[in-house]
């Protein structure tokens, strides 16, 4: 039975197996074992969420899941306004005790989203063909996609293949509606990513639709499951800490800059052989949209197929079963484009007026360009159905070459290292290790933290700095909070008080005896003379202080240490 299962099966393993030899080829086997850290480089999306996990990793269980009260201390942060993957980072909680110290899961899930991208391409050509070659060949041009391998720098983003899982639901053949998938999958995407389960929330909708017109369900079981989507998604949501922050926290800039462009599709943006890069501006990268010139030439020559069968009177596609499909990927992809409809990097049309009444919601999908990703696989899938329909001998081949010209075009796929070489970790003072027990926070004066729209506290402080991942992870092992560092959401209305209270308290000389005070520069000379008989000294390069109340080796090490010279131009 088991070699029949896998014999059937050949082609989408094939399909999957493929996806893990792009990842490889990226240079994924060096990120794969999740006691390798030294890969993960300082100031990107891959540092931020590997501190949160070290955090939510020794932080007690709690509500919301995926609570966070070391980092960004005391406001706290949350796995999902981390984009910390919530789902995978409480199995690995459940799994600490086997993985070692430290540890990361960013390499494992990059390689899993190629491998189902791969798997669930291949049940989406199964909806065309019986060819073992069109299914494996199909899967693995999804696996392909240029739009992934974009987003390796954001591993939430990088869960493709549930876009595909919301195509399958559109597109598959059923005997009857299915009864739990189209309710309880937005909610299981909401605990990935929040933008995968709008999409993941439209495609539903259109499955739903579909099955109403196909009479699979009538108009109380189609309102049914699509409130219970809703209701589901908003459950999770809560449960997670989306609803938590308020929505002046929530709306960052960006709207209408983070979109995407007129011919996204066939804009390369430097990843193209052959093909020609076309301006864009600023912000348009996150609207990245190349179908790869192996899926564009497919899709010019199956609309060629299409014409063609159309004048010698073949029978006509089933269209419109996938009309809700092609509607909800075009309602994406108007959502994609935002305020600014754009051509070759300059703004032609402004539609601000139509977004006017859903500020908040627009304000918080400030990368809207990322919708754009829906038509790319919707175009994708319909190039190659049409050629394994229409064709069904030759199509399969066609595929394939489609394919081979994907892979021989795309540049910086194959032998490409995509993550670098590992980043050795600076050295550290081993005096830091006086401070484990003694102390329960490290506080940045001021904070150096922030989101990606702003700073936490507007004035007072700066931007997180790429080398404060090794502090951040410095703190957590020692068991101290902090109170920086950078997250796709944070607080920022409970840090500008949090930033209030500790200028009075440090201006008042009312220094917390649990806390070690880390001066900038540029506020040693005011931290001084406000705080004259605190003990500091320098530690790897910066003023560490303490209250004149604490006490304890590292108190003796900073009391110890030489008068700290006055800083620059003080």
């Amino acid at each position: 039975m088991l070699r029949a299962m896998l014999a059937r099966r050949a082609p989408h393993l094939g399909a999957a197996a493929f996806g893990f030899a792009v990842f490889l080829v990226c240079g994924g086997a060096g990120i794969l074992p999740p006691g390798n850290v030294a890969w993960i480089p300082p100031g990107t999306d891959w540092g931020y969420q590997w501190v949160a996990w070290l955090y939510f990793r020794h932080a007690p269980w709690g509500l919301p899941l995926g609570a966070i009260p070391g980092l960004f201390h005391p406001a706290g942060l949350t796995l999902a306004n981390a984009d910390g993957i919530p789902w995978l980072a409480a199995a690995a909680k459940l799994a600490s005790p086997i993985l070692p110290e430290p540890s990361q899961y960013i390499g494992p899930w990059l390689a899993l989203c190629f491998v189902l991208q791969g798997w669930l391409g291949a049940r989406i050509a199964e909806c065309f063909t019986r060819s073992r070659v069109g299914i494996a060949a199909g899967g693995a041009l999804f696996a392909l996609a240029p739009v992934l391998l974009n987003r390796l720098k954001h591993p939430a983003l990088c869960a493709h293949f549930l876009v595909l899982y919301g195509i399958l639901l559109c597109i598959r053949r059923e005997e009857r509606a299915p009864r739990a998938a189209p309710v309880l999958f937005p909610a299981f995407v909401m605990g990935i990513h929040p933008y995968l389960a709008l999409m993941a929330l439209g495609l539903v909708a259109a499955s739903l639709v579909r099955h109403w017109w196909e009479g699979l369900l009538d108009w109380k079981g189609f309102a049914a499951r699509l409130v219970g989507a809703l209701a589901c998604l908003c459950a999770v949501a809560a449960l997670l800490g989306y609803f938590m922050l308020p929505s002046a926290d929530v709306i960052g800039e960006g709207f209408g800059r983070y979109n995407a462009e007129i011919f996204t599709l066939s804009n390369p943006q430097g990843s193209s052989r052959l093909l020609p890069d076309l301006r864009i501006r600023g912000g348009q990268p996150e609207g990245f949209g190349f179908l790869g010139l192996g899926v564009l030439l497919l899709g010019v020559s199956a609309l060629a197929v299409e014409i063609a069968a159309r004048a010698r009177k073949a029978p006509p596609l089933p269209w419109r079963r996938v009309v809700p499909l092609l509607v909800v990927a075009a309602a994406f992809a108007a959502f994609a484009m935002a305020t600014k409809v754009s051509v070759l990097g300059r703004d032609v049309v402004d539609l601000s007026f139509l977004y006017r009444p859903f500020g908040r919601l627009a304000g918080s999908l400030r990368s809207s360009g990322r919708f754009i990703w829906v038509l790319v696989y919707v175009l994708t899938t319909g190039a190659i159905a049409i050629w394994l329909v229409r064709r069904p001998r030759l199509g399969p081949w066609v595929v394939v070459a489609a394919l081979a010209v994907q892979i021989a075009d795309h540049r910086g796929v194959l032998f490409t290292a995509r993550f670098g070489e590992p980043h050795p970790w600076p050295q550290q003072s081993p005096d830091w290790e006086l401070a484990r027990g003694a102390f329960a926070h490290l506080a940045l004066y001021p904070p150096r933290c922030g989101d990606g729209s702003w700073v936490c506290c507007q004035g007072f402080t700066p931007p997180p700095r790429r080398e404060d991942m090794y502090l951040a992870a410095l703190a957590e092992r020692l068991g101290l909070t902090y109170n920086g560092f950078g997250a796709g959401r944070i607080a920022r209305t409970r840090l500008r008080q949090y930033c209030a209270d500790l200028q009075a308290d440090v201006a008042a000389g009312r220094l917390d005896s649990a806390t070690i005070y880390l001066v900038a520069k540029d506020r040693e000379a005011e931290f001084r003379a406000k705080n004259p008989a605190a003990p500091c000294g320098r530690l790897d390069g910066e003023l560490a202080c303490v209250s004149p109340d604490a006490r304890g080796p590292f108190v003796d090490r900073l009391s110890a240490a030489p008068p700290p010279p006055p800083a620059p131009g003080r």
